[in-house]
């Protein structure tokens, strides 16, 4: 009123407007509020009362006069007021029955009994439900107070609750069985698991959630990840878009608890603004509890045998490392991309020490990840059987000097790419005084074999002279 609020509508009333030893005069309201601003408004102020929650559900405003007169009537009854004549009604839009089609046959065949249809318009009557006949079908006329049934399935679960659930009988389903099958991808995903486990790599299972701290460790901008609008938590913000954050807090909390060292690995979804895919990352830190070499600490080189065992067994061929522009997290000079042509499929490389220094307590860690849906693409299609040889091979050392910067990779392409090639196998690797400086010394020994006959010694020869030659392209030299 003028003096201020008296109540909040439909939640709780108000000081000034409740009833006390002293009140002598009345003014009744009676109100049908809208379900959907009493939730929100209950909501906003924190508040949940009797009243509120009745009005949530929904009342019958067409119930509205006779709920007045009905409390009017008691009042005077139990006090002896007197009850001035009138009513103020304000109800601009009134609410009128609504009908909704039924189909008999419908219902039985949702409930799976027959239902018959003279029963359904006694059932119907005795709730208030005005039922008119439409050729086969039945036009059910809904009362004001029935707020609840809106269209055909709401009537054929009325019938199921009159009608008693325990009377139904108990009809075993038919169906058809089918034998299911893995999607490729996912069956793709435990080829890497079984790879990975068969290597002594344990599997660990993260939230899919950006982990913000790490993500700062490591540079990582948040332009690009998906937010979420209502979070659970204050670190739940945000959606992982690469794994190794995760792994990384694994290893944190396996150091905080006196692990010395680990091998782990996680298959899981990262998401950004253009959708979501299949990621595969592995995390190696501490000592590698290899006998012999229990206090050693993983190296790269270690780790990179796995990875190569891992593409390998996933079907991955001409995968290489290119380390022109690394991650900035990665060690300078230890970490880089690893691409097939120019396709970059993941990356590889050593924890930058100072970042180790600063989170892992100085522990050396080496990381990859692996997008799994690129890796996917670019696999190798299903072996073929390939008969065993029936002509001898030739074997043929070969020692190189070759330059420092050069992969040891490239030199194997370049001897690969001879078609007589058939295994190449590397024995001897030398750095010293030895050696002109600017060179390592590496000594292969190269299987080659034709299928059709055995090769003579000037089609070896030839052979071996291609690849020479296509060596001295790349700067290596044979070593006297």
């Amino acid at each position: 009123d003028e003096n201020g609020g008296l109540a909040v509508a439909g939640i709780m009333g108000g000081e000034r407007s409740e009833i006390s030893q002293g009140t002598s005069r009345v003014l009744l309201e009676a109100a049908a509020f809208d379900p959907v601003r009493i939730r929100r408004s209950s909501r906003a102020i924190g508040l949940r009362t009797e009243a509120s929650q009745r009005f949530e559900r929904g009342v019958d405003p067409e119930g509205v006069p006779r709920a007045t007169a009905r409390a009017v009537h008691l009042i005077q009854k139990l006090t002896g007021c007197i009850v001035h004549r009138g009513l103020i009604d304000a109800y601009p839009s009134p609410r009128r029955p609504w009908t909704v089609r039924l189909r008999p046959e419908r219902a039985s065949a949702l409930l799976g009994i027959e239902v018959d249809k003279k029963w359904i318009v006694e059932t119907f009557a005795r709730l208030g439900i005005g039922v008119e006949e439409d050729g086969d079908a039945l036009v059910a006329r809904i009362p004001t107070f029935r707020t609840d049934l809106t269209r055909e399935a709401d009537l054929i679960e009325e019938i199921g609750r009159i009608y008693g659930y325990d009377r139904f009988p108990a009809v075993p389903p038919r169906a058809v069985l089918h034998m299911g099958r893995k999607d490729r991808l996912e069956a793709y995903k435990d080829r890497a698991r079984e790879v990975l486990t068969g290597l002594g790599v344990n599997e660990v299972v993260t939230d899919g959630f950006a982990k913000s701290e790490w993500r700062a460790a490591l540079d990582l901008p948040d332009d690009g990840l998906v937010r979420l609008r209502n979070p659970m938590a204050a670190d739940q913000r945000m959606l992982r878009d690469r794994l190794i954050p995760g792994l990384l807090a694994v290893v944190r909390t396996n150091l905080n608890r006196g692990v010395v060292g680990g091998m782990i690995f996680e298959t899981g979804r990262v998401f950004s603004r253009e959708g979501e895919r299949d990621s595969l990352a592995g995390a190696f830190f501490g000592r590698t509890g290899i006998p012999l070499r229990g206090k050693e600490e993983i190296d790269i080189l270690a780790v990179k045998g796995i990875l190569t065992d891992l593409l390998s067994g996933l079907g991955i061929d001409g995968a290489r490392i290119v380390t022109d522009d690394p991650p900035r997290f990665f060690h300078p000079g230890r970490g880089g991309r690893i691409r097939i042509g120019k396709d970059e499929i993941g990356i590889f490389g050593e924890l930058s020490p100072t970042i180790a220094a600063d989170r892992l307590d100085g522990v050396r860690t080496i990381l990859f990840e692996l997008d799994l849906v690129k890796t996917f693409a670019r696999k190798r299609g299903t072996p073929e059987f390939v008969p065993l040889p029936r002509y001898p091979a030739s074997k043929r050392d070969l020692s190189l000097l070759v330059p420092e910067e050069l992969p040891e990779e490239e030199v194997r392409a370049a001897i690969a790419a001879e078609k007589r090639v058939e295994g190449i196998l590397l024995y001897d690797l030398y750095q010293g005084d030895q050696v002109t400086p600017g060179y390592k010394s590496l000594t292969y020994e190269l299987t080659l074999r034709a299928p059709d006959r055995t090769l003579t010694d000037e089609e070896v020869g030839k052979a071996m002279a291609r690849i020479e030659r296509r060596l001295a392209r790349l700067g290596v030299k044979l070593r006297a």
